[in-house]
């Protein structure tokens, strides 16, 4: 049986946008009685910006942090790279093939509209309303799998380490991505 995930508390009033005309800057549809779509749709606009920008920064994924388990244990982690996997994972988990394609042409290649209706073979208004529903069903995902809010996400006791040859006796990490490029 599956676990059912729950949404954090003080999702809707948190990232609610006072100029939605479902919810009034509630949070929750006064309609459905459910949280409102606005704020599924800013939860992945925060997400999304700050994929890209891990994404584009390569010094970002060389950052080592220190953190203590909730065992009590101190474990190496790397937080950037993480969450580019985890952001990767939910995207793919909830969205259909139409949709991740609007992802993959209008917010990580970003082609404007006529050109990625023009690939997904559609008209300009089922292109925005897959737009919409897009960002809609990947923010209630992130927000499901805790990748949402990004400070709680990123905010662990931890210690950063700058690896390479930056530091005093700081081990060389090999960057992987670079060398996986030469090998081809």
């Amino acid at each position: 049986m599956a676990t059912r995930r729950r949404e954090p508390a003080g999702l809707a009033l948190a990232k609610s946008l006072a100029s939605c005309t479902s919810c009034h800057g509630l949070g929750r549809s006064e309609k459905r009685g459910v949280t409102c779509r606005c704020v599924y749709r800013n939860i992945s606009s925060e997400c999304l910006e700050r994929y890209l920008n891990l994404v584009e920064g390569e010094a970002e994924g060389r950052d080592c942090f220190m953190e203590i388990s909730q065992h009590g244990h101190l474990m190496a982690t790397m937080k950037a790279s993480e969450y580019i996997a985890d952001f990767d994972m939910a995207a793919r988990r909830a969205l259909d093939e139409t949709e991740k394609k609007v992802l993959e042409l209008y917010f990580l290649k970003d082609l404007i509209w006529r050109q990625c209706a023009l690939r997904l073979q559609i008209d300009r208004g089922a292109f925005f309303h897959a737009v919409y529903r897009t960002m809609e069903r990947l923010g209630r995902e992130l927000a499901l799998a805790e990748i949402w809010p990004l400070d709680a996400y990123f905010g662990a006791r931890r210690v950063k380490m700058r690896m390479g040859a930056g530091g005093a006796g700081a081990p060389e990490v090999p960057n992987f991505r670079r060398s996986a490029l030469a090998a081809a």
